[in-house]
């Protein structure tokens, strides 16, 4: 059986609703970037300060929260 290759797009998904191609991966692992440099980063830290607001909402609404517990 021949071994299959995968690709991949990766998007964005914008609070409107649409969502904008980041990046692509062909068959052959090449990626490709479609947005400018300055676009991306500027995606990039908003999923960071995100992710980060989540984290902090998530520590603050569970308290009793194992994830702190370097113990186990």
């Amino acid at each position: 059986m021949a071994s299959k290759k995968l690709k991949a797009e990766a998007f964005i998904n914008l609070p409107n609703g649409d969502s904008v191609l980041w990046y692509t991966i062909d068959e052959d692992g090449v990626v490709t970037w479609h947005l400018p440099q300055n676009e991306a980063d500027a995606y990039k830290k908003a999923m960071l300060d995100r992710a980060g607001r989540e984290f902090s909402l998530y520590i603050k609404n569970n308290p009793d929260s194992k994830i702190w517990d370097r113990a186990s």
